[in-house]
């Protein structure tokens, strides 16, 4: 059989928008025929390993499809059809209707927004439209594997704006009315993970976030001249919880003394060294050189010009062929027509009955888990009793829930004999976890050991650099990832700059649910288990596409956008965010009219803009073809929208030991088979209880934070 786990699918892809694209793209690079209009493909990474026909005949096809994807429902149908659409706003939204890509939504959804911010901050990245992609790539999977049961279709529905809400979901953790024991912008403001100027004026990128880290680092370092006034001013409170300075006073030191070691050579030997110590650091790269990165090629993650596929299987070789014409009567022969399934549906989630064991930490494992969970699967997820940090309450209460827990050290051969054992008695058919390269192993949990015991297992890896390449050992996080690729890079501009959600960790969790999907999918069709993964550098390569593939020029890219024409302005009374293909299109809005062909657009359209007040630009771009006009929602706005809480994508409940918590729901929808409402997570004993102390400690350690945050540009 092909080892390809969707060779046979079919799919039409009559997609505008990037998301649609995307998510063609990628069904295509593990086997599926996907077909697109000529009269659309005009952007050639995307249409790679598609089909071109012309636009009338892509109608006569959908009846013999397995999959469509637009931007919304199609009339017709067919009881084994999968209907997918990514609109850009949900039906009962304001702007529904409106046809902008995930750029444009972003301003419309609290993402262009900066902390302690007032103006917006536009970044040239595809948030929106790689998350959608991803939400939309796990619903069609899922839904592909409830048709192996019935054989019948159903609609799968992504709002991207929807996508923002999981985006966001440490901001309505840790910004609307948070726990008291949670002090976010302490941990925002710890000098142990940041970037740091070497002798020769490169940054580097630094991670020692936990107590263990620290003391490595500090081992690494001893025999350093400068290492004596670092350990001088570390506080015990520091030495057990890095990510929680005891004072702005100690930050403040701490920040010169750091300072002024990696001043002391340059910044590729202090990489090396603290490499060489089993610590997270890296260069800190822009988007081209990441591109031209041995380890980007070698390992696949780049090819030519453009992002490798994702997710990745060992036993699914990349679809690769460049787009190709084919005329309505060679498809129809291959597309012979299906036959009628057998009527007798389901409503059970996708992956009933599926059970996993979640043996991950921190949030692109704990992600991937609990996007399983919302499908129906069973997880299990083994708690690290070492892991015990400030901030792992927290990403525990949004990322653990909907799984059951158990409490092992692994650390322990107790802890290890526990963990065969429930292996051995449960049998999983997922074991997922995001162990640094060769600790699984170390600890006996090679895929052989597993294979042993669970012939079909499938191994979920995600890791921070994937597999195949020079940097494939290393240990990372989201944000040496984002270091390494060039996201801070171009968030920061010459003074790289952390992009401040972590994109790179809930993509790689979509990415690594919808690896064990496939594998699901090859699996049940004869191909046995497999070792699947994902990896953080590879979803950021991703998230740079628009860059990447030479579709924007970054030199044009500003805090306010991408160009003159797709930025944000000031109307009289707010910001908004406007995008037109041309000067030509932008004069069709009423208003602007007069708008002259000249090369400073720009300082023509702001007086222009700040004439009317957002409600007329709004209606106004509408009787305009081809423009598109959102007003800017702040993130405060955005995660407090009462429609919100309706729709389930904002909820709050209680937990004990903690109170309430904020939280954010799933953006993908099943028409059929519906995801999974998702339990509270497991309550933890050692969760902190609040109260007055807590609560006036929660409101030092904001103003410790901000007070150091607003320094740190200072003290670069």
């Amino acid at each position: 059989m092909s080892a390809q786990p969707l060779q046979g699918v079919r799919v039409v892809d009559a997609s505008a928008l990037p998301a649609g694209r995307l998510l063609a793209c990628v069904l295509a690079d593990h086997g599926a025929e996907v077909v697109r209009s000529r009269a659309l493909a005009d952007a050639a990474w995307t249409d790679r390993g598609k089909t071109l026909v012309d636009p009338t005949d892509l109608s006569s096809l959908a009846e013999r499809a397995d999959v469509w994807i637009g931007e919304e429902l199609p009339s017709f149908s067919h009881p084994g059809l999968l209907r997918v659409a990514l609109p850009s706003f949900p039906s009962d939204h304001p702007l529904a209707g409106l046809r902008a890509d995930g750029s444009v939504v972003a301003a419309a959804c609290g993402v262009h927004e900066v902390p302690l911010g007032r103006r917006p901050a536009y970044a040239e990245l595809a948030l929106i439209d790689t998350l959608a992609m991803a939400y939309a790539l796990n619903g069609v999977l899922g839904a592909l594997l409830a048709r192996e049961r019935d054989g019948l279709g159903q609609d799968v529905v992504v709002p991207l704006h929807d996508v923002a809400y999981p985006l966001l979901e440490l901001n309505a953790l840790f910004t609307v009315r948070p726990p008291p024991s949670w002090p976010t912008l302490a941990w925002a403001s710890t000098p142990f993970i940041g970037a740091w100027r070497g002798a020769d004026g490169v940054w580097l990128y630094l991670h020692v976030g936990l107590r263990a880290h620290l003391a490595r680092f500090l081992a690494a370092i001893a025999d350093h001249p400068l290492a004596q006034p670092l350990h001088k001013h570390l506080s015990d409170a520091t030495l057990r919880d890095p990510a929680q300075i005891s004072s702005v006073r100690e930050a403040l030191r701490l920040r010169r003394d750091l300072r002024a070691l990696f001043a002391s050579q340059p910044a590729a030997a202090w990489v090396a060294d603290l490499q060489a110590a089993g610590l997270c650091a890296v260069l800190v790269g822009d988007t081209q050189s990441w591109s031209k990165h041995p380890h980007a090629l070698q390992s696949g993650q780049v090819i030519g010009d453009a992002p490798g596929p994702v997710p990745t299987l060992s036993a699914s070789p990349a679809h690769r062929s460049s787009a190709r014409s084919s005329s309505l009567t060679a498809i129809r022969r291959r597309w012979t027509e299906r036959p009628t399934p057998a009527m007798s549906p389901t409503r059970q989630p996708p992956l009933l009955g599926l059970r996993v064991l979640d043996l991950a930490q921190v949030i692109a494992g704990p992600a991937a888990g609990r996007t399983l969970a919302e499908l129906g699967a069973e997880v299990l997820h083994i708690r690290n009793p070492a892991f015990d940090a400030g901030w792992v309450p927290a990403f525990h209460v949004a990322f653990d829930a909907g799984k059951q827990e158990r409490t092992l050290d692994l650390s322990t051969a107790a802890g290890r004999d526990a963990l065969w054992e429930l292996i051995r008695a449960w049998k999983p058919d997922v074991v997922l976890h995001n162990y640094r390269p060769g600790a699984a192993e170390r600890m006996g949990l090679s895929e052989q050991a597993l294979r042993a015991v669970l012939p079909e297992v499938v191994l979920a890896h995600l890791t921070a650099y994937g597999d195949g390449g020079p940097l494939s050992a290393l240990p990372g996080w989201e944000q040496t990832a984002q270091a390494l690729t060039g996201i801070q890079t171009a968030w920061g501009g010459a003074t790289p700059d952390l992009y401040p959600l972590p994109c790179n960790d809930l993509g790689t969790g979509l990415f690594g649910a919808a690896a064990v999907q496939l594998a699901l999918l090859h699996r049940r069709r004869g191909g046995g288990g497999q070792r699947v993964g994902a990896a953080l550098s590879l979803t950021a390569t991703w998230l740079q596409a628009p860059a990447l593939t030479g579709q924007v020029d970054p030199a044009t890219v500003s805090r306010l956008g991408r160009h003159a024409l797709h930025r944000f302005y000031r109307a009289s009374d707010g910001w908004l965010f406007l995008s037109a293909p041309s000067v030509r299109a932008a004069r069709g809005v009423p208003g602007l009219e007069l708008l002259a062909d000249s090369a400073d657009i720009a300082t023509q359209l702001e007086p222009l803009l700040r004439a009317q007040p957002l409600r007329y630009w709004l209606s106004a771009a509408r009787t305009a073809a081809d423009v598109v006009i959102v007003p800017r929602v702040s993130t405060s706005a955005f995660l407090k929208d009462p429609t919100a809480v309706t729709r389930g994508l904002i909820h709050r409940r209680g937990h004990r030991g903690l109170g309430g918590v904020t939280e954010t729901g799933c953006p993908l929808v099943l028409s059929r088979t519906p995801t999974v409402a998702l339990t509270p997570a497991v309550a933890r004993d050692a969760a902190a209880t609040p109260g007055v102390t807590t609560t006036l400690r929660w409101v030092r350690g904001q103003v410790k934070g901000a007070a150091v945050m607003s320094l740190v540009p200072w003290l670069r």
